[in-house]
């Protein structure tokens, strides 16, 4: 509970710093080298005791075709993913929707040579109503939920901004009572790192399990 309070209030403070950076004009984007895979799995990372405690699974797939390392603003990336990722997170809490909750967090590359990034939850959802404000700052879900959740509604608006400064672009699908899914798509450069891995070519896997028609996709995209 502390951690996560200590979380919470750390996040509205930066919020708030940075809105105000947006009302200026000084949200600055500094691109350097950055470990991909640290970084997405750090932010997975950060908010697995905050999903536990809400009772919600996170599921992180990260696609073989991301590079190790990258050229892009690593902290603004992080932060887009963690806003990304937590309201999913919130949102899809066990005691909001009474159902099993789970989040899907999964980075792929795209066929131009983009980064995607989708994060994907069967929570609330949102009305259209909601999502025609939805990157007005300081609009969150409908009232019940957002007293629950708390927050304070600037985190989609931060993203937004930063994902234009960083010359991307953001959609958003949602689905009241079904849940919501948010795709980013972001210019990266490939930095190429010496390779360490052994080649298996030529052997055979076999496993047995229960995944879920995505978790097969992945299995397959990392043996192909």
């Amino acid at each position: 509970i502390i951690r996560n309070s200590a979380f919470s209030l750390l996040r509205i403070i930066d919020d708030i710093l940075d809105a105000s950076k947006i009302d200026a004009g000084k949200l600055e984007i500094s691109r350097s080298k950055t470990d991909m895979r640290a970084t997405i799995e750090g932010v997975a990372l950060t908010l697995q005791h905050m999903a536990d405690d809400l009772g919600v699974k996170i599921h992180l797939f990260i696609d073989p075709k991301v590079p190790e390392f990258g050229m892009i603003d690593g902290g603004r990336l992080r932060q887009v993913m963690l806003n990304l990722l937590s309201n999913a997170v919130k949102y899809s809490a066990h005691d909001l929707t009474e159902r099993d909750s789970h989040v899907r967090f999964s980075v792929s590359m795209t066929s131009t040579g983009q980064m995607r990034i989708d994060v994907k939850d069967n929570g609330i959802g949102m009305s259209q109503e909601v999502q025609k404000n939805l990157f007005e700052p300081f609009m969150q879900d409908e009232p019940v939920a957002t007293r629950r959740v708390g927050g304070t509604g600037l985190g989609l608006v931060i993203s937004l901004h930063l994902v234009n400064r960083m010359d991307g672009r953001i959609q958003l699908i949602s689905e009241q009572d079904v849940g919501t899914e948010v795709s980013v798509f972001l210019p990266l450069e490939t930095l190429r790192a010496p390779s360490n891995l052994v080649d298996i070519s030529g052997l055979f896997v076999d496993w047995i399990a229960d995944e879920t028609a995505d978790e097969h996709e992945e299995i397959k995209r990392y043996l192909t």
